[in-house]
């Protein structure tokens, strides 16, 4: 790991990120010199993202993810849909404005 200040969570979620992209690499029987090869960069940059790196760029892991048929994966994980965070924090303010009672134009007829 290189000497970058990174979290905790930050340097498991690299470490698990290398792992599968070198599972996804081994599965398809590529080896780091032909995938390194094929993007036009060195195997020693290949093997650093697959050990997880903080410093490879984060357009190098894209187009490894892109080679493998990947990125459409991760772009689905990262949609807005699934933001969690900003779903139940929306949920809370829908739920805290909804208490508030509603003016009802007294002009209107409610009668059904």
């Amino acid at each position: 790991m290189s000497k970058r200040n990174i979290s905790l969570n930050t340097e498991r979620a690299l470490l698990e990120c290398a792992e599968n992209i070198k599972i996804a690499r081994k599965r398809r029987k590529i080896t780091a010199t032909a995938l390194a090869d094929k993007l036009g960069i060195n195997r020693a940059t290949i093997k650093r993202l697959e050990n997880g790196d903080p410093g490879v760029g984060l357009g190098l892991f894209f187009e490894i993810l892109n080679h493998f048929d990947m990125l459409n994966g991760l772009l689905v994980a990262l949609s807005e849909f699934n933001d969690i965070v900003a779903i139940e924090q929306e949920v809370k303010n829908i739920k805290r404005t909804s208490h508030k009672k509603a003016k009802i134009d007294p002009k209107i007829n409610l009668d059904f």
